[in-house]
């Protein structure tokens, strides 16, 4: 196997995975993991749990097997991850005709520039998690995650971090809504014009093992003062590599579209050399490229996770 298996030393422990499931289900994926893929990836990690057979009166679930004095590393998870380009731009025109009639719609695609993963602290068997779609089981970013990174996004740098302010603004809560907020009326609130459909991947979609690193997971749990003879503890987790391109689309009711004015869309647009030609391709197209590009999208964007390029939005329905 890519993984290795074959370099296993003379009298060391083979690594022989285990399953909790039904004896059936069970000996297909043993298949499957012989075989080195799995069509469905996200399947997989959530409920085809890899264990360790060695101690079988332990239930340790891991990705990766490390390196020991009596094994070798052996197992991976992210090799097992396959993606097929050709299944994933048909998706894309299906998604395309799947936008409802009467609606106005911007094609919104961009590439990672760094590391990327979202969903680091859902709940899984493992330590950490990423997000998976449901039915095709490669990663991809949700339409909330992608509307909630534009929207906070413009709010900390347009309106100072306050939620109170940004809801004073009426293209802000035109195009975004109005709620949640602690003590607006149930008459005030309004829903946003626009609707983020979720980004999947388009190509050069990889995944990887990374590794963050704690040093006073001790201290951190309050049982110990930090110190230098703390033990790291290492903790690894999934992400998608640099380079994944994705793609998302942005509707918009033709009946709210044509409720828009430039009067209105320059309350939220800050260029003031072209604020006379400001359009909703040209306010989205703004606002995108600084939140993708220097907000970030998904965990760990304060050391550089999360960060994309090559940000395009191209209106594709009249």
């Amino acid at each position: 196997m890519a993984n290795g298996r074959s370099n296993i030393p003379r009298n060391t422990s083979r690594f022989e995975p285990f399953f909790y499931l039904p004896k059936d289900t069970e000996a297909h994926v043993q298949r499957q993991f012989q075989n080195d893929r799995f069509d469905n990836f996200g399947l997989f990690i959530q409920k085809y749990v890899v264990c360790d057979n060695i101690k079988s009166n332990e239930f340790k679930p891991f990705l990766l097997k490390q390196h020991s004095k009596t094994r070798e590393e052996e197992y991976n998870a992210a090799n097992f991850f396959r993606a097929d380009v050709e299944r994933l731009k048909e998706l894309s025109q299906r998604r395309q005709l799947a936008i409802p009639a009467g609606h106005m719609a911007f094609r919104l695609t961009f590439s990672a520039a760094t590391p990327l993963i979202v969903g680091l602290g859902n709940e899984s068997v493992y330590e950490t998690s990423i997000t998976f779609h449901p039915v095709y089981g490669f990663p991809y970013i949700p339409g909330q995650a992608l509307k909630g990174s534009l929207r906070s996004f413009i709010i900390v740098e347009r309106f100072g971090a306050s939620e109170k302010e940004a809801f004073r603004n009426e293209c802000f809560t035109f195009l975004f809504g109005k709620l949640g907020e602690e003590g607006v009326k149930q008459k005030d609130i309004a829903r946003g014009a626009l609707c983020f459909f979720e980004a999947l991947p388009l190509e050069n979609i990889t995944l990887q093992l990374d590794i963050m690193n704690p040093h006073y997971s001790e201290y951190y749990t309050g049982n110990k003062p930090p110190a230098d003879y703390l033990s790291p503890v290492p903790i690894l987790f999934l992400s998608v590599k640099a380079g994944a391109t994705f793609e998302a689309f942005i509707t918009i009711a033709k009946q709210l579209f044509h409720r828009i004015s430039p009067a209105l869309l320059s309350q939220l647009y800050e260029d003031p050399q072209r604020k006379g030609e400001v359009n909703l391709e040209s306010l989205l197209k703004y606002w995108l490229e600084q939140a993708l590009g220097y907000g970030g999208i998904g965990a760990k964007t304060a050391i550089g996770y999360g960060y994309m390029n090559n940000i395009k939005i191209e209106r594709i329905t009249s």
